[in-house]
């Protein structure tokens, strides 16, 4: 099971349903044999949730349902370095 970062409570009181109710619509809906951008918009379709919640909840579908891992993106994986100035 992939790792949640935002609890059942905050996305129930955001949305309206906990993440199982949501995985259940998800699977129901066929978005394992979706890629993200068809994820978010089937649920911008169907139901009133912010764009936000949106990519939350396609990313932690694609988590939880083993098609996308930790810090991937729809591209592969991103990685960033930033230099810090010491004075």
């Amino acid at each position: 099971m992939a790792e949640k970062k935002i609890g059942n409570e905050a996305v129930k009181n955001a949305t309206g349903m906990d993440w199982q109710q949501w995985f259940r619509l998800l699977d129901r809906g066929n978005a394992k044999n979706m890629n993200h951008k068809e994820i978010v918009s089937f649920i911008s379709q169907k139901f009133k949730v912010s764009p936000w919640w949106q990519q939350m909840l396609a990313v932690n579908y694609e988590q939880q349902k083993g098609l996308r891992k930790k810090y991937q993106k729809p591209a592969g994986y991103e990685i960033s370095v930033s230099k810090k100035k010491i004075d």
